[in-house]
């Protein structure tokens, strides 16, 4: 049976508190568990992926942030968390898109910031500074 919207809340509650007081496992346990009864909750499964990206474990990681994504591929906060987790693992041709579709919803000085170091290193200078520059 489905959670109702109250267990819902506290639910996800409960997962996003222990998240912020680091306790991670906790985090986990609690955002799978809202996933089993909510799998089209986007943004659980995005909960779950950052939490798991912060315990290094890459495959899960990615398989929840591209979840959250094909539930809500307008979020720019999944797809700003997509590139840098893909940035961050070493991945940056592949994190070029993300970022880009993420700025189409959030034109902020940290996502320019993190897409001229990206496109810097990848070797295109003239956009990664001109991006970088502008993040004062």
């Amino acid at each position: 049976m489905p959670l109702s919207n109250d267990a819902f809340l506290v639910a996800f509650l409960s997962a996003d508190q222990a998240q912020r007081e680091g306790r991670l496992m906790d985090a986990v346990k609690g955002w799978k568990a809202i996933a089993l009864e909510a799998p089209d909750s986007a943004q659980t499964w995005h909960k779950l992926g950052s939490v798991l990206f912060k315990l290094q474990h890459y495959d899960d990681a990615e398989a929840c942030l591209r979840t959250a994504l094909s539930l809500r591929p307008e979020v720019f906060w999944t797809n700003y968390s997509l590139a840098t987790f893909l940035h961050q693992t070493g991945r940056w041709t592949e994190a070029e898109a993300p970022y880009r579709e993420a700025m189409r919803g959030w034109d902020h000085p940290a996502l320019r910031t993190d897409l001229g170091l990206l496109l810097m290193g990848l070797g295109q200078y003239d956009e990664g500074f001109a991006l970088y520059e502008s993040r004062w």
